[in-house]
Parts: structure tokens; C-alpha cells; sequence
């Protein structure tokens, strides 16, 4: 048995068929990646996001490191108030961004950097001052503890 699917999977082949075929609206990604300067602006908007927030994604996977730990003790009032906030902020001060102040894309990408650092330092600070975990006999553990 011949593996013909096979040819049809590599995407050179699929593109070159497809324009063969005169489907180039079928696929605009590549059509436009081959064909049009809206590629360009794509690629500097978002390079532009990845210079401004990419940096700071150390605060959301600590974030997201720290919410799993309360989540997993049962403990989930400043995990989900962080998460909260991020997204309030997002939108309280994006919104204004936007609409009110009419304010550029990368401004945009400055408020979604401000956002995750909220995040993170929210949860670290309840993780380190203990406010996240309760003494030893928590959330499931104390469940597990009555059961027995």
C-alpha cells in the first residue's frame, strides 16, 4: 500500500496545488504572507507585543505556579482575587486606553504587561506572607482528615 496521504500533508505541496488550482482565497494566511505588506504589519505588531510583554511572562507563570498550589490546598480567595485584578485591568485601564484616551496598540501591550506583573505579585505576596496556606490541615487535607 502507497502512502499517497502523505504527499498531501507536506505544505508545500498543499500550497502549490492550492494555487494551481487558483484557491488563494481558500488559504489567506499564506496568501497574504506571500502576496501582501499586511504581512509586515502583522509581523511588527507582533513583535512589538512580544518586546513589551514577552518579558514579563515570569510574573504569570509564577502566578499561575501559585494558584495551582492554593487550588490544589484548597485555599483559592487570593489566586482567584489575582486573577481578578489582571483582568479588570485589562479592561478598566485598556478600555479607557483605547476609547477614552484613544491611545496607540503598544500602549495597549504596556497595560497587558501591567496586568500580568499584578498578577504575580499578587499571588507571591499572599503565598509569602502565608495567606494562601493555613496551618497544616487545609482544604482537602481536612476533608481527608474527618473521612478518617
Amino acid at each position: 500500500m502507497t502512502m499517497s496521504w502523505w504527499r498531501w500533508t507536506q505544505p508545500e505541496t498543499i500550497i502549490n496545488r492550492n494555487e494551481r488550482s487558483g484557491g488563494e482565497e481558500r488559504m489567506p494566511r499564506v496568501y497574504l504572507s506571500r502576496r501582501s505588506k499586511i504581512w509586515t504589519e502583522r509581523v511588527r505588531i507582533g513583535s512589538d507585543y512580544l518586546v513589551r510583554v514577552a518579558p514579563l511572562y515570569v510574573f504569570t507563570g509564577v502566578g499561575m505556579a501559585l494558584y495551582f498550589a492554593s487550588q490544589g490546598a484548597g485555599r483559592m480567595t487570593w489566586p482567584f482575587a489575582a486573577g481578578v485584578a489582571r483582568l479588570s485591568i485589562v479592561l478598566v485601564l485598556g478600555g479607557y486606553w483605547i476609547h477614552a484616551a484613544h491611545g496607540s496598540l503598544a500602549g495597549l501591550f504596556w497595560v497587558v504587561a501591567v496586568s500580568q506583573i499584578a498578577f504575580g505579585s499578587i499571588n507571591a505576596f499572599a503565598m509569602a506572607n502565608r495567606l494562601t496556606f493555613k496551618g497544616s490541615g487545609t482544604g482537602h487535607l481536612r476533608e481527608v482528615e474527618s473521612l478518617s
